[in-house]
């Protein structure tokens, strides 16, 4: 994880859009198996980091100001969950 982060780190939010590193949702997923915690207050935009070890694991977060704020650490791809294919 810290490897990933060294990565994302040494490109702005657009080349790790990019480069798929990172996804935006913008709101909250409405199907997400976690919550908003209390403490985030207002209009922020939520996104993931992904392949943290792996096709599941993602690091899940805001961005404010080019800032991504870790808040969920997420093996099992549960704050996004997308539809049986």
């Amino acid at each position: 994880m810290l490897t990933k982060f060294g990565y994302v780190c040494d490109c702005t939010v657009s080349e790790a859009q990019q480069k798929r590193i990172m996804t935006i949702y913008g709101d909250f997923p409405f199907n997400s198996d976690f919550k908003i915690p209390k403490y985030i207050i207002g209009d922020v935009k939520w996104a993931v980091i992904k392949d943290i070890k792996g096709q599941k694991a993602r690091v899940a977060g805001y961005i404010i100001d080019n800032v991504f704020y870790v808040v969920f650490l997420d093996k099992n791809h549960l704050f996004y969950k997308m539809k049986d294919r």
